[in-house]
Parts: C-alpha cells; structure tokens; sequence
C-alpha cells in the first residue's frame, strides 16, 4: 500500500470546491479540492495524474483523490479503488503538492484496508456521501470514525458532508471537526454547522 506524508494542521479555509470546478476558483491558495464527486468528473486525474500538477499546485491542499468502492463491488476491487487513491496521491505529494489523506469505506471490513498508510497525527479528510443513509450505515460511519480518531489521532478531520449530532457529537472533544457542506446542502440553503471542538 503507498504511504501518505502527514499534513500539518490545522487547514483553516472555509470552502472545499470540487475537482470539476476547480477553474472558477478566483483565489487558489485559499481552497482546497476535492474529489467528491462522481467518478466520471475526475477521469482526466486518473488517466494522466502527472498533467494535473502544475493545475493543482496554486490551491491550498488537495483532499485525496476518491475512486469510489462501491458497497456491491466485491472485496478485491473496493481494495483496488482504495489502492489505486492512495498511489495517485503518493505521486502527487512526491510531486510536492499537500495532499490530505482521505479515508473512504463502504464495509467496515474494508476500514483497516482505507487506513493503511495513512499517517499518524495528519489532516484527515472523510466524507458521509453515500454511508450515511441508512441507520446501519450511521453505525459503520461511527464506528469507523471512531477507529480512525483511537488508532490515527488525527490532528483535522475534514468531513465533507453535514453535521450529524447523533453520529459527531462524541468525537468533538478528541479532535478538530470541520464540516463542509456538500453541493446539495448548499443548493438547498443548508450550510450546517462548519466548525465543532
């Protein structure tokens, strides 16, 4: 598994903007990209991920590429989607750009697997797209969170999604939470709170 470098903290921006509207973005150096979004809108950074660099390098940081594992694929291939993030985001910090580690799971078996080189003490960034929906998928997203806080100690935990007391409130003394809503919220006038500790 490739080993991300840690990421300093805390980030403190006010915005993640997503890889497809990255070229809107009036002040780089104050945003940080994302790749929440649906595969096929970041096709280009996983066919040629070294013509991005020099496009990246002006924003803040980069949340790690997220190639989706999706909960019907089997095992080996949600292991491949976590692999092939992690590589595209190693050469991106060998290439110098802050890349901040994101973990992403749809099974809690795949958890350990979503860790694996992750730093210790680092900026993690995490979304509740997709594995909050349901109360089964509540519990996992806790549970998971809660490993990733005992076993990573994460300086930030950047969560693109919004806040959820039932799921949040435990961990805001054991880190530093920072929400970002996601298009949908924003599009429905939800900002949610940004910033727990």
């Amino acid at each position: 598994m490739p080993v991300l470098a840690a990421v300093n903290g805390p980030i403190e921006v006010d915005e993640l903007v997503a890889f497809d509207k990255r070229r809107q973005v009036k002040e780089p150096q104050n945003s940080v990209v994302h790749f929440y979004i649906e595969d096929r809108r970041f096709l280009q950074a996983l066919r040629e991920p070294p013509k991005l660099v020099t496009q990246l390098a002006p924003f803040r940081a980069i949340v790690g590429i997220d190639v989706s594992p999706y909960s019907s694929h089997p095992a080996y291939m949600r292991a491949s989607s976590i692999w092939f993030s992690k590589a595209i985001c190693s050469y991106w910090q060998f290439r110098g750009l802050t890349v901040i580690p994101n973990i992403r799971w749809t099974h809690h078996v795949d958890l350990d697997l979503a860790m694996d080189g992750v730093p210790r003490k680092s900026v993690i960034a995490i979304s509740t797209l997709g594995v909050s929906g349901s109360r089964a998928q509540r519990n996992s997203l806790k549970l998971g969170i809660s490993q990733i806080i005992s076993e990573l100690q994460p300086v930030q935990l950047l969560v693109y999604g919004n806040y959820r007391p039932d799921i949040f409130d435990e961990f805001s003394t054991h880190t530093d939470l920072k929400f970002f809503p996601t298009q949908i919220s924003l599009a429905h006038g939800k900002r949610g709170d940004l910033s727990v500790r």
